[in-house]
């Protein structure tokens, strides 16, 4: 009989200059009543060790590597972090936790802090768990056109295009690689540096999974700017909401890059 599947999930939700959390065990989810300890925050302090996080992740990609001291560093702001955002009994729970899978389920208004970066003086939460984001949103999310299943599953990697990310090409090849011993399931098409946006709209759709490795700019003055940095310029959301209204776009895309998950500010 297969084992049920079991992982944590911490819920946090903002509250003007506050948190309200709570972290429990998926198993636990249909519990009637759920506990929720509240934590004053700093925004403004908060906000200043979320740019540090992002400085020190902005320099580790253009050297290709991360150096003893920017580990170190890093190591120190996500300890802050984890201190300045979380209450004791939700740093208990995941300090003693067996569990391998983390689900964070977050407020839009949550989703710039790096929690994957916390530090608890061990881990960082990214590698003691398989993490996982699921965002509540106030606007209604479009529903996507149902792609349907094939034989074998079609993947896109996409590494590198401007050529000045060695350690994202490495990134791809690994993953090529990887998915190459399963070839029997999975069918694989890699490319790297000088990719346009022609090609990515032209091909996007052909795809079931799409993994890129690469840079990402966030246009805050207009949204739909926002997108993956290639050759030629942008690969943008505007682009994927035009291509997205004709046949299915890939079911999975994993975007490794500094920005993708930036939002509109609320006004």
């Amino acid at each position: 009989m297969l084992q049920e599947l079991n992982f944590l999930i911490l819920e946090v939700h903002a509250q003007e200059r506050a948190l309200k959390m709570s972290v429990y065990e998926h198993k636990d989810a249909v519990s009637t009543v759920r506990h929720y300890s509240q934590s004053q925050t700093h925004p403004k302090e908060i906000a200043f060790l979320c740019e540090n996080v992002f400085g020190l992740l902005h320099k580790a990609n253009s050297k290709g590597v991360v150096a003893s001291d920017l580990l170190f560093s890093l190591k120190k702001v996500g300890q802050l972090l984890w201190d300045q955002l979380l209450v004791r009994s939700v740093k208990d729970t995941l300090r003693s936790s067996s569990l391998e899978g983390l689900v964070l389920s977050l407020d839009e208004e949550l989703i710039e802090i790096p929690w994957e970066l916390l530090y608890d003086g061990s881990d960082f939460l990214c590698l003691k768990f398989n993490l996982s984001r699921v965002v509540r949103a106030r606007e209604r999310a479009i529903q996507p056109v149902t792609r349907q299943k094939s034989t074998t599953c079609k993947m896109l990697i996409l590494a590198n295009p401007t050529g000045d990310l060695e350690s994202s090409y490495r990134e791809g090849v690994y993953l090529k690689n990887l998915c190459d011993t399963q070839r029997k399931g999975i069918c694989i098409d890699f490319k790297s540096t000088n990719i346009d946006s022609m090609y990515v709209k032209k091909y996007i759709r052909d795809y079931d999974i799409v993994h890129f490795a690469g840079h990402c700019e966030y246009v805050r003055e207009n949204q739909r700017q926002t997108g993956w940095v290639l050759a030629d310029g942008r690969f943008t959301a505007e682009d994927i909401l035009a291509i997205g209204e004709t046949p299915a776009l890939p079911a999975l895309v994993f975007s490794h890059a500094c920005q993708s998950a930036m939002m509109q500010e609320n006004q």
